[in-house]
């Protein structure tokens, strides 16, 4: 039996279902030029259980307004694994104790980049996490709402994506026969984004990347800038 909440993984295989529309997060942890693994999204449906239980057990949104719109999202201490265990890791042993140089790409449901940086690594700079609105699903299909034309034809109600996974979609990508959308994950990005500073709460400068799994290039120039390798390369 799948377990109901499993936690992120340094190293492992991301998950993707495209027969509902869904793709989960992963996770690229660049370590000294090298891509360590890639990481599942920090909570899934089993059997049982859905998605989203699991969001509820680990992120923390607060009351929604009038609109359905929550202000923020932020990690929860609860039954998930603290994000401790994955910071102590990444930035306490490999950063600090071993002097390695930590990236990642965190490739979630945020809307499409629409920018880049022209310094490496070239990190988003416009679109993506910064757009990112945290919401309740909306009836209708894509683009009034947050049904694919795929539910309309499984006759799946926007109350059942709602049960399964809590959260709306970040992103949203019908092109034909493709059909994506990503579920946000704020405890993924919590954990990359502590790689940008010291522990006193320094800059470190840009080590991570929050990317849209909806966007074709899958944040491939931020992977290549990580890597030193110059986008096309």
């Amino acid at each position: 039996m799948r377990r109901p909440c499993a936690g992120p993984r340094l190293a492992g295989r991301g998950r993707r279902r495209y027969s509902g529309g869904v793709i989960r997060a992963l996770a690229i942890a660049v370590v000294a030029g090298a891509v360590l693994g890639r990481s599942a999204l920090a909570h899934g449906p089993s059997l049982q259980t859905s998605g989203a239980v699991c969001w509820n057990a680990g992120v923390d949104c607060g009351e929604p307004d009038a609109e359905g719109v929550y202000a923020e999202c932020v990690a929860s201490d609860g039954p998930l694994s603290p994000l401790s265990r994955y910071t102590d890791r990444l930035v306490g042993d490999l950063v600090e104790l071993e002097g390695r140089q930590v990236s990642m790409v965190a490739l979630t449901g945020v809307p499409s980049v629409t920018s880049t940086s022209t310094d490496v690594p070239f990190e988003p700079n416009a679109g993506g996490e910064a757009a990112l609105v945290f919401r309740d699903w909306q009836d209708g299909v894509h683009p009034e709402g947050d049904r694919l034309p795929r539910d309309v034809e499984d006759g799946t109600a926007v109350d059942e994506l709602a049960f399964e996974y809590k959260i709306a979609p970040g992103c949203t990508e019908v092109d034909g026969d493709r059909e994506i959308r990503g579920i946000p994950n704020p405890r993924i990005h919590e954990v990359c984004h502590a790689l940008d500073v010291t522990p006193t709460g320094g800059d470190r400068g840009v080590r991570c990347c929050v990317e849209s799994i909806c966007d074709a290039t899958l944040g491939l120039d931020c992977v290549a800038g990580m890597l030193g390798v110059a986008p096309g390369e």
